[in-house]
């Protein structure tokens, strides 16, 4: 994994429903290392020929001419906040990108544009074009025709709700009318669907999944289908942790039955969550999906969940892997699910100590490492990374544009910068060799060898149960 000093922390995340999203601002990325910018024009039109008004054209990433094997998330820190244009009535849109990608550490010439297209009445696509094509040009296909209502389980019509859908179904851009919401983006295939309707009182109701299958240039109309309050799910840390508890948070990976894998066919959801552990050690979720596998995990200052064997088989590696119950055999009671209790390990910590050549305390370097969790069937994310999908579902109910996983630039406990003395610590970190990413803007990391990743060098830490490392490193200006 790749820590970039243009970014915060690069997270790989496979499913398409564990999508996060872009921070509150992200709008307002400012351009810390500006490079010149230059023109794109591009036409988008249906199968005819014909132009497509209002199109949404979100360009996500880049590829580069020194490393074309890998994309990047579009690079703010040299172009600004991320390009979402809609098309003219001429069904084009145009945008200005930045020639290179980088920090004066060293720049990457940018070769290729990763763009995605969304309309109502199209299947969103997802396309790369060489940034000296000529007349590129993106057409789109009509899907689906689907509209769906939704009652309460008494009966009542439910006003606003999403569509929750799992595969290349979940890009669709929906509009809601008069009760219903309808969509002509939905692409061909038997994508699991779940219709969810968040509530002022903090319950989410939820369908159950609907195995539907989705055919272009037909229509399909639903009607009524029933939603209903989520789980609420009840739970405590275990008694060797002491109390009271700090900086802590569980997060929940929900996969509502029928669970199928998400990374072969696409066709599963996966729900997000997380919930705050209080002092006492307890913590709660007010709304999950109510069947199917619930995955947990949890930190909080100095312990991380312990793994739990798998198939009778001993946790294996660092990335952590949680707790998996089966909600169809555990035991649920008026709708709650209580008394779980997480096992926990003591984790360790690294503090560092960062100077200038001089010798003299090295404040606002950003200091930083990766531990992950992996979600069952899925890929993985930063361990604690706390996200809810019922964000997804709000922007789908105010119209707004999806929120973008790769755009944004979070503060993660993993991540922090040096006080006045030079001084950051790392807390919470699982046993294991961590690679420790040291820098800013301007300062880059000292090291005794050539570092093949020269857009970020890093050094390898070894962290025990309990254990606080400390260190010593050096920083030199990056332009010398």
């Amino acid at each position: 994994m790749r820590l970039q000093v243009y970014c915060a922390l690069f997270v790989l995340c496979l499913s398409p429903n564990a999508v996060c999203p872009a921070q509150e601002g992200d709008r307002e990325s400012p351009i810390r290392f500006p490079v010149e910018m230059r023109d794109f024009k591009l036409s988008v039109m249906d199968g005819a020929g014909k132009p497509i008004e209002g199109a949404e054209v979100v360009v996500q990433g880049v590829r580069c001419q020194e490393d074309p094997g890998s994309w990047y998330a579009w690079p703010a820190a040299n172009g600004g906040p991320m390009p979402i244009v809609p098309t003219d009535q001429d069904g084009v849109a145009r945008f200005k990108y930045p020639s290179k990608l980088g920090s004066a550490v060293e720049y990457f010439t940018i070769t290729t544009l990763t763009m995605n297209f969304r309309h109502a009445n199209y299947i969103s696509e997802r396309a790369e074009f060489a940034v000296d094509v000529e007349k590129p040009e993106q057409v789109l296909r009509p899907g689906c025709r689907v509209t769906y209502s939704a009652v309460d389980d008494s009966g009542k019509a439910i006003e606003e709700f999403a569509a929750y859908i799992s595969g290349p179904g979940y890009d669709a851009k929906w509009t809601l009318a008069d009760g219903t919401i309808q969509s002509m983006a939905v692409p061909d295939g038997a994508w699991q669907t779940m219709l969810v309707a968040p509530q002022n009182d903090g319950i989410t109701l939820f369908s159950g999944v609907l195995p539907a299958r989705y055919k272009s240039g037909s229509e399909m109309k639903i009607s009524n289908v029933t939603l209903r309050p989520g789980l609420r799910v009840q739970g405590r840390l275990a008694g060797n942790v002491p109390r009271p508890i700090s900086d802590g948070v569980v997060v929940a990976w929900c996969q509502p039955k029928p669970t199928k894998k998400a990374i072969d066919n696409r066709e599963a959801i996966g729900w997000s969550d997380f919930a705050v552990i209080r002092a006492d050690g307890t913590f709660e979720f007010a709304s999950l999906p109510r069947d199917g596998r619930l995955q947990l995990f949890a930190i909080c200052r100095g312990w991380v969940i312990e793994d739990q064997p798998r198939d009778g088989q001993p946790p294996v590696g660092q990335i952590k892997t949680g707790v998996l119950i089966d909600l169809e055999a555990a035991h649920i009671a008026d709708n709650v699910l209580a008394d779980i209790e997480l096992p926990m390990e003591e984790a360790g910590a690294i503090e560092v100590t960062v100077k200038h050549l001089d010798g003299s305390p090295a404040s606002g370097i950003r200091v930083g490492t990766s531990p992950n969790q992996k979600l069952e069937d899925t890929g993985t994310q930063l361990l604690g990374e706390a996200y809810s999908s019922i964000v997804r579902i709000r922007s789908q109910i105010d119209g707004t544009a999806p929120p973008n996983y790769w755009q944004q630039e979070r503060k993660t406990r993993y991540m922090q910068e040096t006080d006045a003395e030079g001084q950051a610590v790392l807390y919470d970190l699982p046993l294991g060799s961590w690679e420790l990413y040291v820098g800013s803007d301007q300062f880059k990391l000292v090291t005794e060898t050539e570092n093949e990743n020269r857009l970020s060098p890093q050094i390898t830490v070894n962290v025990d149960k309990g254990e606080k490392v400390s260190l010593a490193v050096t920083v030199e200006p990056i332009n010398d």
